[in-house]
């Protein structure tokens, strides 16, 4: 099932939009109680005047009865604004006297009323506010008030409402923006500070001020914590660094002094043969020991100064000079093709060398007797491509995330002695000089590209 979401995925332009909707909720609230609780006082203030009113023309119907009550209205009506309403009528509901010329529909219980009214001389229907009595005889009284000044208030606040919400939600936009932005650039320290030390500067630290708001508080605890990181990796560096040192050193007297064995039993092929493979075990194990010192290293960063500006094409004809007989010794044929210009990056040539030897090596070891690898650069677009691909059985495409891991061997299509780190070491080179690695199918075989952007020229 497909969910849309209404909000925004930014959180800049959600905390704009919860500022806003917090402010133009809270000020709709207080308008619409201000309007409704002002309507109601206007109204009940009419009501109090139409009952003030009815009281004094009852006080003239107890005095003088309904003559003077008749006359007392006459009065009224002679004298009455526009907005004043009398009427009284016969038990028939025959108007006798008032500016009204039917008795409405309305209860006779003295009971605050609204009704709608046809005014003659506005020509127009009306809101009215009015109370009705039944008097002695039958006859009935009614007074009541335009509710024009309700109605012309209703108008007024109402577009006074208007523009004060327009008001606030410019006032809450340009609010919500200098909050989220005096937020989120005290998030932002805090995300440069994070990609600076995922890119291998574990010594940068998050910037404090002198709030010392709680900001500042989580800039502290964060950067405490990475203190405490940068210690553990250092102590772990320096332990992988020690135990490869102390390893390193007696593995090499170990094959000198198996070299020198070797010669001194050439007469006896047997044991010839056994020190011979002991020393290939040797050259392995000091092989790996190398590799993890150097991924020790890399993984803590390179430096700009260790970047220089590279020639790409006499890198890459080195490396396959270098590696042309080998290939040839295993019954592979090595092929290079790179432009006839030259291709200048920048880059460690030491590492970049490392890596792109390490991808020939692979390709030897498992492409199979017999097979083509191709060593190969192209400059397309905005990138270069260095592309090492064999004809061999490759890599299936679930396990080509996992080729590149530590300490990662696929079997059974790759049977070796390894220790898994040829390709986990040419994605920390690719990894921290910001290129891309990438493993393709070459259909048959493996195809593995160090794609590299050209504003790294």
């Amino acid at each position: 099932m497909i969910k849309i979401s209404l909000l925004p995925k930014s959180a800049y332009a959600r905390n704009i939009l919860a500022f806003v909707l917090f402010n133009v909720g809270s000020i709709a609230a207080i308008l619409g109680f201000v309007y409704f609780s002002t309507v109601e006082v206007i109204e009940n203030e009419v009501a109090e005047v139409v009952e003030a009113e009815i009281r004094s023309l009852e006080d003239e119907y107890r005095a003088g009865g309904l003559a003077r009550l008749r006359t007392a209205l006459s009065r009224r009506v002679e004298v009455a604004d526009g907005d004043a309403i009398y009427l009284l009528s016969a038990p028939n509901n025959q108007r006798i006297v008032g500016n009204l010329s039917q008795w409405p529909d309305i209860r006779t219980d003295g009971e605050w009323t609204l009704l709608s009214l046809y005014r003659t001389d506005t020509a127009s229907t009306v809101l009215v506010g009015a109370r009705a009595y039944t008097l002695g005889l039958g006859a009935k009284l009614l007074v009541g008030r335009d509710m024009r000044a309700r109605r012309d208030f209703q108008e007024t606040l109402t577009e006074a409402m208007i523009w004060a919400l327009i008001i606030v939600v410019i006032l809450a936009l340009i609010g919500g923006v200098i909050f989220s932005r005096l937020v989120l650039r005290r998030l932002k320290s805090i995300d440069t500070t994070a990609r600076s030390i995922m890119d291998g500067d574990i010594s940068q630290r998050i910037p404090l001020t002198a709030k010392h708001d709680e900001f500042d508080q989580l800039a502290m605890t964060l950067n405490e914590m990475l203190g405490k990181v940068e210690d553990l990796i250092e102590e772990l560096k320096i332990a992988t660094e020690s135990m490869a040192h102390d390893l390193r050193s007696p593995l090499t007297r170990l094959r000198s002094h198996l070299e020198q064995s070797q010669n001194k039993l050439n007469n006896d092929p047997s044991a010839g043969a056994a020190i011979e493979q002991a020393i290939v075990e040797t050259d392995r194990i000091l092989k790996d020991l190398n590799s993890l010192l150097n991924i020790a290293r890399l993984e803590t960063g390179l430096s700009e100064t260790q970047m220089k500006n590279v020639d790409l094409s006499a890198l890459l004809t080195d490396v396959y000079e270098l590696y042309s007989p080998l290939a040839e010794e295993n019954g592979m044929g090595l092929a290079l093709s790179i432009p006839q210009d030259d291709i200048i990056i920048k880059a460690n040539a030491q590492l970049i060398a490392q890596a792109i030897s390490n991808l020939i090596e692979n390709s030897i070891k498992y492409a199979g007797e017999g097979a083509k690898i191709n060593i190969s650069a192209e400059k397309t677009g905005g990138s270069i491509t260095v592309n090492i691909s064999d004809n061999g059985p490759g890599i299936s495409k679930e396990n080509r995330d996992k080729a590149i891991q530590r300490f990662i061997r696929l079997s059974p299509e790759r049977k070796s002695t390894g220790m898994g780190l040829g390709l986990y070491l040419v994605s920390i080179i690719v990894k921290i000089h910001k290129f891309e690695l990438k493993l393709d199918d070459n259909a048959p075989g493996l195809s593995t590209k160090i794609i590299i952007p050209c504003n790294k020229d």
